[in-house]
């Protein structure tokens, strides 16, 4: 019997970690407030295919084995050269043999580092542009011209779409369905997650924490549209940009990273933690409360083990 597209996905899903594993954060367990902290190791879904990033490319990988006749050029998406969409969509793709076309940002990229040689093991056809043409997105010369043919599923930049509501609703659903959950922490770069988290939430009891990793007010206006029933706290990015790494930062994850024993990386989840660190000592979390905190990934196959790292 032929494999039906929701088949394909089920077969991919027993191969990696679903429902990611939520545990407890022990070193903060012990409050006088009796908070209850847990992390959601969505880092531990795959080591490729890792985080959220799966939960937004599940919609669109059901979207194109629905149609694959209709994306006969396989599937094109953006990023940087070190981008962890551009990452895991390029280990999906291989796993599922679906082609992929990656519009990379910068014509100074580097066809060596970690990220774009993986594209490149994998098969990966690769366009570096201009960062002005990549500005332009659809309308960049090469990408309109690829578009053109109609043979391309076109995901955004950072699997931001309307079908990453399947898979982050799911990951709400891992969270809530065992437990009464008052607040929700998550970091945010293009506000996909963090938007249908939110729409997962609306109405309950549920706060969401949202710790910026970009400078991007258009994100922050969104998601502020978006909160309704003022369910959202939200924590601007205050390290100095995306990714940047500065030492203050780096020490302040490695001093969470061995007190929690959890694996973390700067761009993300090590300034979530940070964040979350704070306001615990701050004495934000209401007396009894139960606080699950997202750990989005962005962890590379190198960094999965903390035993590995020295």
């Amino acid at each position: 019997m032929r494999n039906t597209h929701a088949d394909v996905i089920a077969k991919l899903e027993q191969s990696i970690t679903l429902p990611s594993p939520i545990h407890p954060i022990d070193d903060w367990n012990n409050n006088p407030n009796q908070v209850n902290f847990h992390i959601k190791r969505d880092d531990l879904i795959d080591p490729y295919i890792s985080g959220n990033k799966y939960r937004k490319l599940k919609g669109q990988l059901l979207k194109y084995l629905e149609s694959p006749n209709q994306y006969g050029s396989g599937i094109l998406t953006y990023g940087g050269a070190y981008s962890n969409h551009l990452y895991a969509t390029a280990a999906v793709c291989d796993r599922l043999d679906i082609p992929l076309t990656a519009i990379i940002r910068g014509e100074e990229a580097d066809l060596t580092n970690e990220t774009l040689s993986y594209l490149r093991e994998t098969d990966t056809i690769i366009h570096k542009i201009s960062r002005k043409n990549y500005r332009l997105k659809s309308n960049a010369p090469i990408v309109k011209t690829l578009l053109s043919t109609g043979q391309y599923l076109e995901i955004q930049e950072g699997g931001n779409s309307a079908e990453a509501n399947l898979g982050v609703a799911e990951l709400t659903t891992e969270i809530t369905k065992d437990q009464d959950v008052d607040y929700i922490c998550i970091a945010s770069g293009t506000g996909t997650t963090a938007k249908y988290i939110l729409e997962s939430i609306k109405g309950s009891q549920t706060q969401l924490i949202v710790c910026s990793a970009v400078r991007d007010a258009s994100v922050k206006a969104d998601i502020e549209l978006r909160d309704t029933e003022g369910q959202v706290k939200w924590i601007d990015e205050k390290w100095g940009g995306f990714g940047k790494k500065k030492p203050m930062l780096t020490e302040a994850i490695q001093r969470l990273e061995k007190t929690l024993k959890i694996p973390l990386e700067y761009v993300y989840t090590g300034k979530l933690l940070i964040e979350v660190d704070r306001l615990r000592t701050e004495g934000y979390f209401r007396s009894g409360s139960t606080v699950v905190v997202i750990h989005t990934g962005g962890l590379r196959p190198s960094s999965q083990d903390l035993t590995t790292r020295g």
